[in-house]
């Protein structure tokens, strides 16, 4: 039960001190709290962001699922370094239904994808 407790205090400790997490809203947006030092970044990141996506979307429509499972893992990972931990959990889900060739759960993570790209908020700490 120690170790429990301890493993509690070092993850609420660790995401109490993260940037860049993403807020779940249920009236709004979802809000990205980004690092100041990173705003010049991130309009680019963006950019760059929506070419994955219809990148991603080609990939998915030629079956490509080990393209797509690679690229997801570079999102996830990107995401989390820029400070988009809502992203970062939709790549984690597109990784997971390209590692099953599962083409209906892929959609589903692209739509959920386009939606976060499409309506977060940054607010720059």
């Amino acid at each position: 039960m120690r170790r429990m407790s301890s493993f509690k205090g070092w993850l609420e400790h660790r995401v109490g001190a993260m940037t860049g997490m993403v807020k779940a809203r249920m009236d709004g947006p979802p809000i990205a709290e980004v690092d100041a030092e990173l705003a010049d970044l991130v309009p680019h990141y963006l950019k760059n962001l929506w070419t994955d996506l219809g990148l991603a979307r080609q990939l998915l429509r030629k079956r490509d699922f080990h393209l797509l499972s690679r690229m997801a893992r570079r999102i996830q990972g990107n995401a989390a370094s820029y400070g988009f931990g809502g992203l970062g959990a939709i790549a984690q889900g597109l990784e997971e239904a390209a590692g099953r060739s599962d083409p209906a759960a892929a959609t589903l993570q692209l739509d959920s994808f386009e939606r976060f790209l499409s309506s977060v908020r940054i607010v720059y700490l």
